[in-house]
């Protein structure tokens, strides 16, 4: 990561905090905050203070009763909005990260393929890393086996892979743990019991910190991806594996290095990524 996707990291990740600490949403019947826990103070003070003034204008005499209604509807309204106000929490979960020391240039690109059964079975849509030794993809396996939880049948979807075309010539491949697999939601669920206990009506918002391991690539005449991508249907399991480069410039698997079957795979164009994609923030900082 250069100086600038730095930057633009901080820059992000300010914008993020702030959009995640304060929201204006809009009822069926009103408006209400949505603000984060460390302003609760701030919110009860204020609303003891409305209240206050509320009683205070009860001994005043106003010269003619309109005055009087339009000060204790404002009142009221005020203390009616922060009635609504619902209160955020925070917690940070690190997700599993790299078991090996990253090297760019080790990764050399991606490959796509289908792979079809001699016997009329059905086709299987084949997906994986080119690296550029041995060595390096028994390192990248290992921490692919760690992040599924020590199965190469990845059946519980905790290792997500993401094709996001950039336009027609290029896309980014990225590979990272499942923010939404059981355990993580297992986690969520014993920190939203103990804050139940507190307040019941108070929002979690977890917070992650994960690697992603990328490549971008681009498409060439003789690549596969577009192929692959009008053939490949949405929820069907893949097979990964890892390839190392072989003596014609073709792709081999490693001998011993079993591959792996995952569940996740989302492939989609960058102009149809949203805030509830996890490569949104991503390009915007990468890229």
């Amino acid at each position: 990561m250069n100086s600038r996707q730095k930057l633009k990291l901080k820059l992000m990740s300010f914008i993020n905090k702030i959009r995640l600490s304060f929201q204006l949403e809009m009822t069926e019947n009103f408006y209400r905050v949505v603000i984060h826990e460390s302003a609760k103070p701030y919110i009860m003070f204020i609303k003891g203070l409305l209240t206050l003034i509320s009683l205070f204008l009860a001994f005043i005499v106003f010269e003619k009763s309109f005055y009087a209604f339009v000060s204790g509807l404002i009142v009221y309204l005020l203390i009616t909005f922060l009635e609504q106000t619902i209160f955020i929490y925070n917690s940070f979960l690190i997700m599993p990260q790299l078991t090996y020391e990253h090297d760019p240039e080790r990764l050399l690109g991606t490959s796509f393929g289908i792979g079809v059964d001699p016997n009329g079975g059905p086709e299987i849509p084949v997906v994986g890393f080119v690296v550029k030794d041995e060595e390096y993809a028994r390192q990248m396996h290992e921490t692919l086996l760690y992040w599924s939880g020590g199965s190469t049948h990845d059946e519980a979807g905790n290792v997500c892979l993401s094709t996001v075309v950039l336009n027609p010539k290029e896309y980014v491949f990225l590979c990272y743990p499942n923010l939404e697999s059981d355990s993580v939601k297992k986690q969520n669920k014993v920190t939203e019991k103990r804050r139940k206990a507190e307040s019941l009506t108070d929002v979690h918002i977890p917070m992650f910190a994960l690697t992603i391991i990328g490549k971008r690539c681009e498409i060439g005449p003789q690549s596969y991806f577009p192929k692959f991508r009008e053939k490949y249907r949405g929820g069907v399991p893949v097979l990964f594996q890892i390839f190392i480069l072989d003596a014609n410039g073709g792709v081999k698997s490693i001998k011993g290095l079993d591959d792996f079957v995952l569940f996740n795979l989302k492939i989609k164009d960058k102009d149809e990524l949203t805030r509830m994609d996890i490569e949104y923030d991503y390009m915007k900082v990468m890229l």
